[in-house]
């Protein structure tokens, strides 16, 4: 497999300041391209940004960076062509602003891997750093973006000098307030990319994203089926885009089926030193799992509903977690600390050897219970259901109760 390709490339007219329509080439664009749909401006608010329109459809909103009210924004877009033939792209107007726009016209079908911003409004610094993404598959398209703004006085042509490993694509701007630059790296390995650095002609306010392409054969993104990450030593299946099925990362070192995972199936990762099932959005009703015979587990961040489960000999936790229904535990087996907390309905339970503490969000349906031989605490107690703290050893408590749903 190799990284999407750069067929084409438009830009938006330097000193732009009302809407233009950009034209792919008539013989060269084809079904199954695909548009990379780049929009900044330099003043207003990036709410009131207007979306850009195509004649290929409809683009798809891909990422917003603000750098703030009056200063900058930039949006990107992806968009399929599902016909032969040019399209336009219209680069909207943004009230009282310069415009800038960049499109990208790509051979393949592609999907976003993952995408980050930064933004530094303090005029400090002539260098302009795109974050490090971390990609869950080879041969990705890595597209930078910097907006550098708010200049007013003086100007230099072309502001923007690309990263040495990057190719400039295009760098419409506006003399002397603006300007957004747009390049393109292929990175052939896995993990993190590192960050680019494009430097800017003086100190200004500026914003900055990252956005790494994968192509058809995208690893880590699945609509249906099973997504399964297995090593002796470590491994990931993680930042994966899955609607059904399951998702699983089983190993013996450590192991993470973590972010933008499960609309329905189960979320494991069962590791003998560490695990985390995390940052999950899981509507189904199996389970979000994380399992380790040692050290640590993690179940955090997770589920609409069904079961979390964190369990280790060491310490376990099932937190952070919006649960609607099913249940929650966090198991210690031999020693340490079992934690659950923010748990919306269903059962909770904490077990453990050393201490057991039930959570600080209050069920508001369901069993609440913290079993353990040395200290069980049961730190709010279930509203609408029933509640348990069973201890051999000492200091059992219930403490206080609140409101459903409060914190303190």
């Amino acid at each position: 497999m190799t990284a999407p390709q750069v067929l084409e490339t438009l830009k938006t007219s330097n000193g732009r300041t009302t809407s233009e329509v950009l034209t792919t080439d008539n013989a060269g664009t084809a079904a199954g391209h695909w548009l990379a749909i780049i929009y900044g401006s330099d003043y207003r608010e990036l709410a009131n940004m207007p979306d850009p329109t195509s004649s290929a459809g409809t683009p798809q909103h891909v990422y917003s960076l603000d750098i703030g009210t009056n200063i900058g924004h930039i949006k990107a877009y992806l968009l399929e062509i599902t016909s032969n033939g040019a399209k336009t792209i219209t680069i909207p107007t943004h009230i009282d602003s310069d415009i800038f726009g960049v499109v990208l016209r790509l051979d393949v079908a592609v999907t976003v891997d993952d995408v980050d911003g930064a933004i530094d409004a303090t005029e400090t610094q002539t260098a302009h750093v795109a974050p490090s993404l971390d990609t869950t598959g080879v041969d990705r398209l890595l597209v930078g973006i910097w907006l550098g703004t708010d200049v007013n006085t003086g100007w230099s042509s072309p502001p923007y000098q690309a990263p040495g490993s990057m190719v400039e694509r295009a760098q419409p701007h506006t003399s002397p307030f603006a300007a957004m630059m747009v390049a393109t790296e292929e990175v052939s390995a896995a993990g993190a990319t590192g960050t680019r650095t494009a430097t800017f002609f003086r100190q200004e306010k500026w914003g900055s994203i990252s956005l790494a392409l994968a192509g058809p054969a995208a690893s880590g993104v699945q609509v249906s089926g099973t997504v399964y990450g297995v090593a002796a030593g470590s491994v990931a299946a993680k930042k994966v885009v899955h609607v059904g099925g399951s998702v699983s990362a089983v190993v013996s070192g450590s192991a993470a089926a973590r972010k933008r995972s499960a609309a329905s199936g189960g979320v494991v990762a069962a590791a003998a030193a560490t695990a985390a099932a995390r940052k999950t959005a899981h509507a189904g009703t199996a389970s979000v799992c994380g399992l380790a015979s040692a050290s640590t587990a993690a179940a955090k961040r997770t589920a609409a509903s069904g079961v979390l489960v964190a369990v280790a000999t060491g310490s376990a936790t099932a937190g952070t977690v919006r649960v609607v229904a099913g249940g929650v535990y966090g198991v210690a087996a031999t020693a340490g600390t079992a934690r659950t907390r923010r748990h919306a309905g269903g059962p909770v339970v904490a077990l453990a050897v050393g201490h057991a503490v039930l959570p600080r969000r209050v069920p508001v349906s369901g069993v609440c219970a913290a079993v353990a031989v040395g200290w069980a605490e049961l730190a709010v107690p279930d509203i609408g259901g029933t509640f348990d703290v069973i201890s051999s050893g000492s200091g059992a408590e219930s403490v206080m109760s609140v409101q459903p749903g409060l914190d303190w």
